[in-house]
């Protein structure tokens, strides 16, 4: 079982890919405030997918990505197809 399938919420984490890229369109882009983890809260990009109940926390690198396809305007990436994989991560302590 991979780890984040420990930690089930409402956002898309990249282990329950089961290690497939997933192509899915977007339906909205919005804003949302978030608790952090160091307390507070922060703006941040959320993601809507036809046909999906979890969203996409966007990051920066994401959101750069995105908009380097599609444009500053995130109404024009609506019912554009986004493929997501999920990619390798190293752990630097452990290094797997």
């Amino acid at each position: 079982m991979d780890y984040d399938l420990l930690y089930p919420g409402r956002f898309m984490k990249s282990g329950e890919f089961e290690g497939k890229d997933r192509t899915l369109t977007i339906r909205a882009v919005r804003v949302e405030e978030l608790e952090q983890d160091k307390g507070g809260v922060r703006g941040k990009g959320i993601i809507t997918f036809d046909g999906e109940k979890k969203e996409m926390v966007l990051n920066r690198t994401n959101g750069e990505c995105i908009k380097a396809m599609w444009g500053r305007e995130t109404n024009a990436w609506i019912g554009k197809r986004l493929t997501l994989f999920p990619a390798a991560y190293l752990d630097p302590f452990t290094k797997t």
